[in-house]
């Protein structure tokens, strides 16, 4: 008589699942997996092999990045699905992350159900939308979300600065760059406006306090903290590149923003001037995302060592628009 199969859907446990998911992670998605998504793979299955103490030490400092809550499909103890939310930034929102199924479990609807469960868990909380980030090229993924009610917003260009390739180009701006300032603050986040288009500013989570310039001696000195430089004109700030330098592992990151009628001029000196930036003994990788890439900034990227990665389609669901979430 054949075994049967015990199948259920149940909460994500981070402390418990945090290895056995990392692991689904990277068989589901394998080599699609670009090197910023590998480093996190990497800090899942670390912090799943300490102590309990430390787990929640690492929950607290700050790695529910790599651990957010959502739900898991067991069958006979294993873990084979997962799909991850988290609250977003902007108020009653929500962010799934990752929604994954082993490749010997796949055409059986679990993806569907998963996301359904997060889906309600999101109208139990209260929220009123729902963003999501799924590989352009993924027509099955994206036909999912589209029938659950997700509409395309945009796109995103993940680009990269290996990690180990140490940039020893000069400087030699063809623009005067100054240092940014906390008086800049009203006219990055104009600039942002002008860059990130406004559908995608949820999902990219960015906010009035990211663009305000706050690093003095001291932050530079010991390599913490946002580092601005900027480029004006008459009094307009038209051009701007923000360095964040990131502990552990995890890539330091670039980002640009630069007026479009202007982003041919001005892109070059940003690019160099943000990874002169760096201490050039840092090898750690760099991460850049392009929203609505410029054409004249991905090409300076380009120029200066950057690599394409992956471009992600951003969705998002009003939930007053959802298709029947119960999970069936």
């Amino acid at each position: 008589m054949p075994r049967l199969r015990v199948e259920h859907i149940r909460p994500f446990r981070p402390l418990q699942d945090i290895g056995e998911v990392a692991d689904l992670l990277a068989v589901a998605f394998g080599d699609k997996l670009d090197p910023v998504s590998r480093i996190a793979l990497d800090e899942m299955r670390r912090i799943g092999r300490r102590t309990s103490l430390i787990h929640i030490l690492h929950w607290i400092l700050g790695f529910r990045f790599y651990a957010s809550p959502g739900y898991v499909w067991v069958e006979d103890g294993e873990i084979v699905g997962n799909v991850s939310l988290r609250r977003a930034r902007s108020p009653d929102g929500f962010l799934i992350g990752n929604v994954a199924v082993h490749p010997k479990f796949r055409r059986r609807g679990i993806a569907t159900q998963l996301m359904r469960a997060a889906l309600r868990e999101v109208e139990e909380q209260g929220g009123t939308w729902v963003g999501l980030e799924v590989e352009t090229g993924n027509a099955p993924a994206r036909s999912l979300y589209e029938k659950l009610g997700f509409r395309a917003i945009g796109t995103v260009l993940h680009m990269v600065h290996p990690e180990g390739l140490v940039w020893k180009g000069k400087v030699g701006n063809s623009v005067p760059l100054r240092r940014g300032r906390t008086d800049d603050r009203d006219a990055l986040v104009a600039l942002m406006r002008k860059t990130i288009p406004e559908d995608q500013r949820p999902l990219m989570e960015v906010r009035k306090s990211d663009y305000e310039p706050t690093g003095g001696f001291l932050s530079r000195w010991i390599g913490r903290g946002d580092h601005w430089w900027v480029w004006e004109e008459e009094a307009d700030i038209l051009g701007a590149v923000r360095v964040r330098r990131r502990g552990w592992r995890r890539p330091n990151l670039l980002e640009v923003l630069v007026d479009p009628p202007c982003s041919g001029e001005v892109a070059p000196s940003l690019v160099r001037k943000g990874l002169a930036s760096l201490p050039r003994r840092a090898k750690r990788m760099v991460e850049a995302q392009l929203p609505d890439p410029l054409t004249p900034v991905v090409r300076a990227l380009k120029e200066e060592g950057f690599e394409e990665t992956r471009t992600l389609t951003q969705m998002r669901l009003d939930l007053s628009k959802a298709v029947s979430i119960s999970v069936g």
